[in-house]
């Protein structure tokens, strides 16, 4: 996977890509953006151009500082969440420009231009010269490219990026194997070193249950370092097992969500303020920001919000609503992966029969 190097921050830097440099008019010495034919005047810098290189060279120096400590050590942890935190910012300038609704220097113009210029003509361009070079190309999207690993071929593009078109890309990640969905950046890869990268997908987000992540992330090292679809059912099936007859602990089915408003501003109850208000009612202090912890319990009729509780109020493990986690997270996060293979029906995964798929063809 070759990755550009904060793509839309280095476009608005390039090209000076602004709403105070936007020309409407004649301009004898701007740059223009394809397709949409959009002009920038190429000096001076414009607001947005001097701020991303304030973002920029930031992450830089955070990043560098970074290589004085021992990965995730504490230092190393709070610097990556900084930099993390500043490539963000930067890679949302372009989008803020087309935020009609709260923009205090919109320009729809700006937007426009920005993903003219990368989205479409600059990896368009890098595209072009990948296939002159006879390098195979598997996947594109936004600011990266999957290609075939062929060193001397790969180093040749990234010389070209780098040199001739003046953006900084580099190899990210090489995978041996790599599945990829119908859905715009979501796959799941095997890398060289054997750790499993998911992209796009529950493991990755925050308000699935522990146990789904753990599943939908099993499945997928399964499903990759074997090929073998029926071991990654088997898995499933095992798993569903385990939680009917109980077998789990509280922490693998809580599902946390924060509050981003306090209670009183929420006009729809939902599962976390429900669960929030619940432990108000109990004696604790909640409030905007805070981390709710719930689980799904038995009974309480058809809207989730009345079935959920804190999960420092449950007395008893058997409380939990075991179908629900099997129904509507287990088998779910496993079909995000296995429906991509084909052959493979949710009604499978509760029975434990797998049929046939795509990968059986490869074997």
């Amino acid at each position: 996977m070759i990755d550009f190097s904060s793509m839309y921050p280095s476009i608005m830097m390039k090209y000076n890509v602004s709403p105070d440099t936007l020309v409407l008019g004649d301009c004898g010495d701007c740059y223009v953006a394809p397709e949409v034919n959009y002009k920038f005047r190429k000096s001076p810098e414009g607001l947005y151009p001097g701020l991303l290189k304030i973002l920029v060279e930031s992450r830089r120096r955070v990043r560098d500082l970074m290589k004085k400590y021992p990965e995730n050590s504490p230092e190393w942890v709070l610097l990556n969440e900084r930099q993390r935190a500043l490539k963000v910012m930067a890679n949302a300038m372009y989008g803020y420009c087309g935020w009609l609704g709260g923009a205090r220097w919109y320009r729809r113009e700006v937007a426009e231009a920005v993903t003219a210029w990368g989205g479409r003509n600059l990896l368009k361009t890098v595209i072009e010269k990948a296939r002159s070079l006879g390098l195979p190309i598997i996947y594109g999207d936004t600011d990266s490219l999957f290609v075939k690993n062929i060193s001397d071929k790969v180093d040749a593009l990234i010389n070209y990026i780098n040199n001739e078109l003046g953006f900084e890309v580099k190899v990210d990640k090489v995978y041996r194997r790599v599945l990829f969905t119908e859905a715009k950046k979501r796959y799941v890869g095997l890398t060289i070193d054997g750790e499993v990268d998911i992209v796009g997908f529950e493991a990755v987000r925050g308000d699935w249950a522990e146990i789904a992540k753990d599943v939908q992330e099993n499945v997928a090292e399964i499903v990759l370092t074997t090929g073998d679809v029926s071991k990654a059912v088997s898995y499933v099936k095992s798993v569903i097992d385990k939680v009917k007859a109980y077998q789990f602990d509280i922490d693998d089915v809580i599902i946390w969500k924060t509050l981003d408003k306090s209670l009183n501003e929420y006009k729809v109850l939902t599962p976390h303020v429900a669960a929030a208000k619940q432990l108000v009612e109990a004696g604790y202090k909640v409030g905007k920001g805070d981390m709710i912890g719930y689980v799904v319990v038995k009974g309480g009729g058809a809207k989730l919000a009345y079935k959920v509780k804190p999960y420092i109020l449950v007395k008893d493990i058997r409380e939990i609503d075991v179908d629900y986690y099997v129904e509507k997270q287990i088998v779910p996060a496993a079909m995000r992966i296995l429906e991509v293979l084909g052959g493979i029906k949710e009604s499978q995964l509760m029975e434990g029969k797998a049929g046939k798929s795509i990968l059986d063809y490869f074997s």
